[in-house]
């Protein structure tokens, strides 16, 4: 469990170690790592959930491309592309809120992630 919550907090502050502890760019990569981490662990838990209630593969389809762009994303943290990290974050959820709506139609209320979003947009692109 120890080896479990180091390997998370060396992927959340990956790429930031050379960073000033007051830098702006520091806090937003972390921030982009943390959300893609969460992110990744409720669409993997409660995507699944919903694959096995709906049997709709096209939910399962959406869990392994939103997974893989979220993990594109850490990625690009990792290559200190930050500034495309933050709008491939920022897509990615535009997109996956979009493609979820649009498959599970009335139950999802899209509307609701506008305020998420909003704040998303504010936090990274200052």
């Amino acid at each position: 469990m120890k080896q479990l919550f180091k390997t998370i907090r060396a992927v959340i502050y990956l790429q930031t170690h050379d960073l000033p502890e007051d830098d702006m760019q520091k806090k937003v990569s972390v921030g982009v790592n943390l959300m893609s981490l969460w992110v990744i662990l409720l669409t993997v838990t409660v995507g699944t959930l919903f694959y096995f209630i709906s049997h709709n593969i096209l939910i399962l389809a959406g869990i392994v491309i939103e997974t893989a762009l979220l993990i594109g994303t850490i990625l690009l943290n990792h290559g200190r592309r930050y500034h495309l990290a933050s709008m491939s974050i920022y897509l990615t959820m535009s997109v996956a809120t979009l493609y979820y709506s649009s498959i599970l139609g009335r139950p999802v209320e899209a509307q609701l992630m506008v305020a998420y979003l909003t704040g998303v947009a504010l936090f990274m692109f200052r």
